[in-house]
């Protein structure tokens, strides 16, 4: 087993592209699966489709590499339908799970959650890791069934690793699916023709806890060396910000003229929409993964959003650089 070597699952993705990006910048040996290539990447990759894959296939890449930890990064959320979420969120880790428990050596196992496992909540409420987990759409369904999973591995003593419960994550590189990248992508075209944006978001009423990517990253990197039993903690800013809030920011570090309206709710079951977790209120207590890891975000809701326009219009190099700049310093 290479004592510095991590395979991140769905490395090519949002997420998993930052926290492989990091592991190497701190000198990890890093191999990317996912199940297609980006042209920019250049990191070690393997091409698989983990939901599709027999659990002996993905034992096999993996034992070949003999990683001292696995993140999984896989998932689905923007944009996505049910069955897509339950093959990213569900059967994927839970193929990856069974694979694990047949290599003779396992490796360190990571797996990013997410809030919305818990559900709606009262206006107000912190959400910890004693709340109830009554997932109120498919996102959290999904999620939950894997978080399970790995905790009776983790509690059998089949896997040693723990999970990591992600809130709203941002920053550099944010899918255009997600509200940030809707919102960047429409001030970015706005921005090249010369005229004021008309921005239509919906419902802007909610409320979200956001974290940067990057600060997702440096979690992963912690709980990588962590001997800590806790199995599951949240990762979060503490802080409850609006919807509206989070547009009215990209749009000022833009500096593109804009108007922003509600979009009118689409009724249930309108063709044509994809499924979605309500939740109007999410507000996360990080208290023990600061006491555990060591963690706490360290860039602003401000510091995401302009590293998001700047990566739109100057690109995906300037996230990179910006990060060695961070460890650097």
């Amino acid at each position: 087993m290479s004592a510095r070597g991590v395979v991140v699952l769905g490395g090519s993705g949002f997420v998993g592209r930052h926290i492989a990006t990091a592991f190497a910048t701190a000198g990890w040996d890093v191999l990317v699966i996912g199940r297609r290539r980006p042209s920019d990447l250049d990191l070690p990759f393997a091409p698989m489709d983990l939901a599709a894959r027999r659990p002996d296939e993905i034992a096999g890449t993996l034992g070949a590499y003999r990683p001292a930890v696995v993140v999984n990064a896989v998932g689905a959320n923007w944009n996505a339908s049910h069955a897509q979420m339950r093959r990213s969120n569900t059967e994927a880790p839970l193929r990856t799970l069974t694979a694990l428990a047949r290599m003779p050596t396992r490796p360190r196992f990571i797996h990013l959650g997410s809030v919305l496992e818990y559900g709606p909540v009262p206006v107000g409420t912190m959400l910890g890791e004693r709340g109830e987990e009554r997932p109120a759409g498919p996102a959290g369904l999904t999620k939950l069934e894997a978080t399970r999973a790995v905790r009776r591995a983790c509690t059998a003593g089949v896997l040693e690793g723990l999970v990591l419960r992600l809130p709203n994550v941002t920053g550099p590189g944010a899918p255009v699916a997600s509200l940030a990248g809707v919102v960047a992508t429409e001030l970015s075209a706005a921005w090249e023709q010369g005229r004021p944006a008309v921005l239509a978001i919906g419902p802007l009423s909610d409320v979200r806890d956001y974290v940067d990517v990057r600060d997702v990253a440096d979690a992963v990197l912690s709980a990588t060396v962590s001997s800590a039993g806790d199995l599951v903690l949240n990762l979060g800013s503490g802080r409850a910000t609006p919807v509206r809030a989070l547009v009215d920011l990209l749009v000022d570090v833009s500096g593109v003229p804009a108007t922003v309206t509600q979009r009118p709710a689409a009724p249930g079951g309108a063709a044509g929409t994809q499924p979605r977790d309500e939740v109007p209120w999410i507000q996360v207590d990080a208290t023990r993964a600061r006491a555990v890891l060591g963690w706490r975000p360290r860039r602003s809701l401000r510091d995401s959003m302009r590293d998001l326009w700047l990566d739109f219009n100057v690109g995906d190099g300037y996230a990179s650089a910006l990060h060695r700049l961070e460890l650097d310093g």
